[in-house]
């Protein structure tokens, strides 16, 4: 599989499995703006996954990646997640499996904080 389907297929995993589509038409922070039927359409899904994709590799080509700014709740858990990154572009490791475990536990503690 090409570098380009993989990133495709990455992007149709989170649009699929965690319901987020950055490349949808939205409010910049996760919240999709799209009718039923819109979201429901594969020709355009997979538009976005392929633009999605062409724009990752150009970053990656570019060893730039824009993020956005941290906010103070989970900023430990973008330090975490900018380490996994870092980590998955060095050779094989378990390193960014134990960073991705103290990510998670991160934001579940975030989360807890942010609901009290």
């Amino acid at each position: 599989m090409s570098e380009f389907q993989r990133l495709k297929e990455a992007y149709l995993m989170i649009a699929k499995e965690a319901n987020y589509r950055p490349y949808a038409p939205g409010d910049g922070h996760g919240h999709v703006q799209l009718t039923e039927e819109e979201l429901q359409d594969n020709k355009r899904l997979n538009k976005e996954a392929e633009r999605y994709a062409c724009c990752f590799s150009e970053e990656a080509d570019e060893g730039k990646f824009h993020i956005g700014c941290p906010n103070y709740e989970t900023n430990i858990a973008l330090v975490l997640a900018v380490e996994i990154a870092r980590n998955c572009c060095a050779s094989w490791s378990p390193l960014p499996l134990v960073l991705a475990k103290l990510l998670v536990r991160e934001l579940e503690r975030a989360e807890l904080g942010a609901a009290a």
